[in-house]
């Protein structure tokens, strides 16, 4: 039996990988200092990634968390280029590219999967004020005790 990772892990690891590459050929000042950082990044997308795929009860959140995570990479990714870290313009290119791919493919998992689930349904005013109540707002407190 074999295990077929999503499409957007699989991403997030191609784009790793592509950042590793690219960090290698680096001059060592630059490796050490704004590579590592890219590194970083690189695996945080990875691992948040995992994440909000494996932890279907928090997948919304994870999700928005990786996110967060592909926008702090592409920040690093542009940083790089300006101050010419790449062997050339096409590696840097190849590289935005497949982490757009990765922020489309994670765009649409947030579609997918919103963070929050809004009432829509045919009691849905009802339900909105039940949440409402004081009675419902402190956890700790038995709803209907005495005041």
């Amino acid at each position: 039996m074999s295990f077929d990772l999503p499409p957007v892990i699989k991403q997030a690891e191609r784009v790793r990988a592509m950042a590793e590459v690219a960090v290698a050929s680096w001059r060592r000042d630059h490796r050490h200092d704004h590579g590592s950082e890219l590194r970083r990044q690189a695996k945080a997308v990875v691992k948040a990634a995992h994440l909000a795929w494996t932890d279907k009860a928090r997948r919304a959140l994870l999700l928005a968390v990786l996110s967060d995570a592909i926008d702090e990479l592409k920040m690093d990714l542009r940083l790089a280029q300006q101050i010419k870290l790449y062997r050339s313009f096409g590696q840097f290119e190849e590289i935005m590219r497949a982490t757009r791919d990765l922020g489309q493919q994670c765009g649409a998992l947030r579609k997918r999967y919103p963070l929050q689930q809004h009432s829509t349904g045919q009691n849905a005013a009802a339900s909105r004020a039940a949440a409402a109540r004081p009675d419902t707002e402190y956890p700790g407190r038995l709803a209907g005790a005495n005041r």
